[in-house]
């Protein structure tokens, strides 16, 4: 598949839109803000790389391949991630 954007420019874009810092991303802790930035960013990984489930956990703090497909899932249920999914993909493609 082709790669439309490295993992590392897509965190960079989750990160300046949502204010969540890449350390913040990678770690644990699990605010509503950070769930949400890092949920935005499994989905985008997923859809705009040809990266795998463990390749976008190992990314990402070293998660489990099951929590990036559960965030996958669960990512297009929120309606404040999904506002972030757009945003971040205008920024991407420089809108």
């Amino acid at each position: 598949g082709g790669e439309l954007y490295p993992l590392h420019a897509i965190m960079s874009a989750v990160s300046n839109v949502s204010g969540v810092g890449r350390h913040e991303l990678i770690s644990p802790r699990r605010q509503r803000r950070i769930v949400d930035a890092r949920m935005t960013f499994y989905h985008l990984a997923r859809t705009m790389t040809s990266k795998s489930f463990p390749q976008i956990g190992r990314a990402i703090g070293n998660r489990d391949h099951s929590t990036i497909q559960h965030g996958c899932r669960e990512a297009l249920r929120r309606p404040s991630v999904i506002q972030l999914i757009a945003a971040v993909t205008a920024r991407l493609e420089g809108a």
